[in-house]
């Protein structure tokens, strides 16, 4: 055996010892670790105290729990990451029973990362029914109850620092317990020791300059000189690029996002973050990605046609011969390709799939239910069916102008007819071709019956259904003559009768035709066999023009020429209604339509003009009028409340529950499509793609972002989530519909009309916390609605009005008023105890470590009584009177971040501030304007230095700061008043609420458009997060919420351009520097 050497040092002790579950918490324990090291560091010192973390602190060692034990035994504390996993985690219960049988048991600290931890004091042990986070290992191992520091909610990089309040108060907790000093005294000592450090590094640096300044300060002022030029130049850069991006925004979305990025990247000006903010705004209201065409592609072109495959994850698109193209440039002789864009890779480019031929472009696409195989017809009557997977490209059929296809089955089958009496059916899945029969379909609206069947005529004439998996007829219906034909359809012999009208019932049982030479009747028939259900005729006995079928097949309505309306019950009844369209000279009925729950009819009559198209809705039931329109297609909509129509030059809405019309006139419509369940519908125009809420036609409909030069095409995914249009320049855009309607909506606050709720949103924008008589204090997650825990506080008899949570969220402040008048209790989150009722106006620091009440006297003196929150139930910490204001009252007030300061306004505009902790007068500004707001909300600290905003009855928010012997110097003065004026977090913005707008702190520039546009609910509260996000909470229960981060704004900028900005235009738009992909995207 080797013997030690002599003079070895034993190991150095720890003063604690991290005891967790590492899967939850090491990131956490890590970020401890730092900071005990960190706090209150002395400057010649590697760290403050010394903290074992077995991650961290054990170099490898194959006999685990003998080292383990060993930092054990060397440990003066033991602090408990206190968890469900770790209660669960053997580790730590045999940690926990070492220094329960080796050490002081009030050594064992505790802190809650997640889970619940609660005392019972009449058992004299946990409450083990409800604190899932602590083992029980520490069953019956204090005898009161323990302390604890909470660190639920703390996570990633930015909560786990000491900048972050809440963090560095629980670091300060157990530092003070380690030290057996006051949390106080741990901060002090702290602030101390980063001025001695300040003083070192200075008086180092003062050493080394003083060396260096006779050899280099030539150099050092010529490198100056050529720093200062260069940083005048790239912040003259990032204004003029973003000054573009401003610019480009309304018709070219993608390169201004990359031009805002690139700006901030050049240089962090105002001027680039304005333009980064605004355009990224305007962008997040609805633009969710750009499809991107592949390197190398011919552009500009048009795309027109457009279709998505039933399950959302695959985009067709196919050229459009819109004329916009000079004769012979490339795109225009290459009008045949199809472009396909997946849409769960947003980052590929297009698959482009080129015959190689001039057969006309593509005005039909069908894709299948997969995507892989789309079925297309061409303008020349040309039917192909395209593979995407391998690209190979079929010709079903020489080109006919008589083609037709359809799918069926949610697109599990195709059925083309490529020429007059033939019918072709595939397999949409395997791209196999599953019959080829003689005969003709019937096109109609609603064709496919009983999901795989389809309706048409066999070779001698007879209506049949034909089943398009075996291509079988599955029943044979009456002969519709010697050779009848569906108006422009295909053929169906060589007789001069036709079927003016086919319908389908909406469950798909049943259609009904129209028959005979002299059109006088219509046979009702089961799509099962063809068999006959009904015969129907016309209140009248005139010749029918239209027939229509009740969705559920019960019930048949026919107009004849005369414009007279019957409805039947199917089978047998008589004709019923008998109710008379007007029709003008020349005109006839083109088109008779139930509604989805067949209550009510559209009639649409034309002379062939758009003019002469009327479209009347009428009660299905007894005739009554409910709109009339000058549309030819349409659509009831939002439930039947509104029938939709449109034209080439207008869009229609009738309201069916008053009669009264409602129009929209656009420039040009080039596309209108309702969504999937008909409660929206999108617009496209010329320069601009609108989006209208038809459950709620009062409002007007909404701008979408990003739209190329022109829409051609839109069209819904089938969940109605997206929106996808195309047109000029080979643009695609696909935008989400929920995010454009929701405006910044982050969620909607569990606020009972009926009953009186006060709430408060915590700092993060996470949680809300709401009051009531019945339900207590409860914090609930504002992402999934969930209450996280009920706080019983059984002393809050009184009406809740008002409630605020400290930063941290470990303390409460519940106003209320019971018999004995209004008061403001300040309690403990953790347990619901109520450290202390607090009299007049009362509030929180910024970080939540301090209260003060600020009471007024009879006599008009105000007193202000401080405390230190997590001991408000002791001594305060400091009272004084607020000296300064002779009379009237006190109108707004608020404390610093720290609670070291406290700012003071009068109703006559007086502004006072005072030293916490001394009583102190600091600053006195005598009469300005009468602050706009009251509470804490009308005036605020800057978070670094002494400046404070104080926003005024004049419209104008004033920055002001200590002046000589006590007095105050205006520093600005800013228009934007309200009720409200914030600085951001780190102090680099103002938001003033009186204009919604954001100012840089510094040079006061505007930066951004105006906030929460007026689509937004009215204003109840608007507050930073501490993450830096602007929150707005209206008074309909909406939290609303603008992320401001630029490195978050130059993130999204990238991900919603989907591309980086390419070489040419790096020099077209003069960024500085050699070219380099900003976005990372490779272009």
């Amino acid at each position: 055996m080797r013997m030690p050497r002599s003079g070895a040092r034993e190991p150095a002790g720890f003063d604690a010892f991290v005891s967790y579950s590492h899967r939850p918490d090491q990131a956490l324990a890590e970020a401890l670790r730092r900071g005990l090291h960190q706090l209150a560091r002395p400057w010649y010192r590697l760290r403050a105290l010394r903290v074992f973390q077995d991650v961290a602190s054990m170099s490898a060692n194959p006999a685990l729990w003998p080292a383990i034990e060993q930092a054990l035994a060397r440990s003066r504390h033991l602090v408990l990451l206190a968890s469900p996993e770790a209660a669960a985690s053997k580790w730590v219960r045999k940690e926990i029973e070492y220094w329960r049988a080796d050490k002081p048991v009030d050594t064992l600290l505790l802190a809650v990362t997640r889970g619940d931890c609660f005392w019972d004091e009449e058992a004299g042990d946990f409450d083990w029914a409800r604190s899932d986070a602590v083992p029980r290992a520490l069953e019956g191992a204090f005898t009161h109850e323990p302390f604890v520091v909470d660190l639920r909610g703390l996570e990633g990089p930015e909560q786990l620092s000491l900048r972050d309040a809440g963090f560095a108060v629980a670091v300060a907790q157990l530092a003070a317990r380690f030290r057996d000093v006051d949390v106080d005294t741990v901060f002090g000592e702290d602030r101390a020791q980063q001025r001695k450090r300040v003083r070192v590094i200075w008086a180092t640096v003062v050493v080394l300059a003083l060396l260096a300044v006779t050899a280099s300060v030539a150099a050092v002022v010529a490198n100056r000189n050529a720093n200062t030029a260069e940083e005048r130049l790239k912040d003259v850069s990032s204004r003029q690029l973003a000054a573009q991006a401003l610019e480009l925004k309304s018709g070219s979305m993608d390169t201004a996002l990359l031009l805002a990025a690139q700006a901030w990247r050049t240089s962090p000006t105002p001027a680039a973050r304005n333009g980064l903010l605004s355009v990224v705004q305007e962008a997040e209201q609805g633009l969710d990605w750009y499809p991107r065409l592949p390197t190398g592609v011919a552009a500009p072109f048009s795309l027109d046609t457009l279709a998505l495959s039933h399950d959302g994850r695959w985009m067709f698109a196919a050229r459009c011969p819109c004329g916009d193209l000079s004769a012979g440039s490339v795109a225009e002789t290459r009008e045949g390709r199809l472009f396909v864009w997946s849409t769960e890779h947003k980052e590929r480019p297009a698959r482009v799939l080129d015959p190689h031929d001039d057969t006309g472009y593509l005005e039909t696409l069908l894709p299948g239910a997969d995507g892989r195989f789309v079925l297309s017809l061409s303008g020349s009557g040309q039917i192909r069916l395209w593979d995407t997977r391998t690209r190979a490209i079929r010709d079903l059929a020489p080109a006919h102008e008589s083609a037709w296809v359809t799918s069926v089955a949610d697109g599990r089958y195709f059925a083309a007819v490529p020429e007059p009496g033939r019918i072709v059916f595939l397999d949409a899945l395997t791209g196999r071709r599953t019959a080829e029969v003689r005969g003709d379909l019937l096109r109609v609206s609603g064709y496919a019956l009983r999901g795989q069947v389809l309706a048409g005529t066999d070779a001698r004439g007879r209506l049949v259904m034909w089943d398009v998996r075996t291509g079988r007829a599955v029943g044979a219906g009456p002969s519709l003559g010697a050779g009848p034909s569906l108006g422009a359809g295909p053929s169906l012999g060589a007789g001069p009768e036709e079927i003016p009208a086919v319908a389908v019932s909406g469950d798909g049982r049943r259609l009904a035709v129209v028959v005979g030479a002299d059109r006088a009747r219509a046979v009702v028939l089961d799509a099962r066999d063809a068999s006959v259900v009904a015969t129907v005729r016309p209140k009248g006995g005139g010749a029918l023009a239209q027939v229509a079928l009740r969705p559920d097949g019960e019930e048949v309505a026919l107009v004849d020429e005369q414009g007279r309306l019957t409805t039947t019950a199917v089978p047998g009844g008589a004709g019923h209604l008998g109710l008379r369209v007007a029709l003008a000279a020349g005109a006839e009925v083109i088109r008779l339509v139930y509604s989805p729950s067949g209550r009510l009819l559209s009639v649409t009559t034309s002379d062939g003009s758009d003019q002469g198209t009327l479209k009347y809705v009428v009660a299905s039931s007894d005739g009554t009028a409910r709109a009339v329109l000058r549309t030819r297609w349409g659509q009831f909509a939002a439930g039947e409340k509104v029938i939709l129509g449109w034209r080439d030059n207008r869009v229609e809405v009738g309201d069916l529950t008053t009669g009264l019309p409602l129009r929209v006139e656009p420039n040009a419509v080039s596309a209108v499509v309702p969504s999937p369940d008909s409660r929206l519908v999108a617009i496209a125009e010329f320069d601009r793609v609108r989006l209208w809420d038809l459950t709620d036609t009062a409002k007007p409909p909404i701008d979408l972002p990003g739209v190329p030069e022109s829409v051609h095409g839109l069209a819904f995914t089938g969940d109605g989530a997206r929106l996808v249009g195309v047109g000029a320049t080979g643009r695609a855009v696909v935008w989400d519909v929920g995010r454009a309607l929701r405006h910044h909506l982050r969620a909607e606050l569990p606020i009972d009309p009926n009953r009186m709720t006060a709430y408060d949103v915590s700092g993060d924008g996470r949680n809300v916390v709401t009051v009531t008589l019945a339900d207590g204090v409860q914090v609930r997650d504002l992402t999934t609605g969930r209450v996280r825990r009920t706080v019983r506080v059984p002393f809050v008899t009184r009406q809740p009005y008002g409630v605020t949570v400290s930063a941290d969220g470990g303390h409460a402040l519940l106003r209320g008023a019971d018999g004995d008048g209004e008061s403001t209790a300040l309690i403990r989150m953790s347990d619901g105890r109520r450290l202390r009722d607090l009299p007049g106006s009362v509030g929180f620091s910024g970080d939540g470590t301090r209260v003060i009440s600020l009471v007024a006297r009879p006599d008009g003196t105000r007193t202000a009584t401080a405390y230190d929150t997590a001991r408000a139930a002791g001594p305060a910490r400091s009272a004084f009177a607020v000296r300064g204001f002779s009379h009237g009252d006190t109108v707004s007030f608020t404390l610093d971040r720290t609670g070291e300061r406290l700012a003071v306004t009068d109703a006559v505009g007086r502004t006072v501030v005072h030293e916490v902790d001394t009583g102190r007068r600091v600053m006195l500004c005598e009469k300005q304007m009468g602050p706009s707001a009251g509470g804490s909300r009308g005036i605020a600290f800057a978070p670094r230095g002494t400046t404070v905003a104080v926003s005024s009855q004049d419209a104008a928010t004033r920055l002001l700061a200590p002046g000589d012997d006590g007095g105050c110097r205006v520093l600005a003065t800013v228009p934007g008043s309200g009720h409200t004026v914030l600085f951001s977090p780190d102090g680099s913005l103002l938001f003033t609420e009186g204009d919604m707008r954001l100012r840089d702190a510094r040079t006061l520039e505007v930066v951004g458009e105006p906030l929460f546009d007026d689509a937004s609910p009215l204003t109840a509260d608007v507050f930073f997060s501490g993450t830096g996000q602007l929150m707005k909470v209206s008074y309909d229960g909406t939290l609303r919420g603008l992320e401001l981060r630029p490195a978050e704004l130059t993130r999204r900028a990238c991900a919603l351009a989907g591309r980086d900005l390419t070489r040419e235009e790096w020099t077209r738009f003069g960024v500085l520097g050699a070219y380099r992909a900003g976005c990372g995207t490779g272009g």
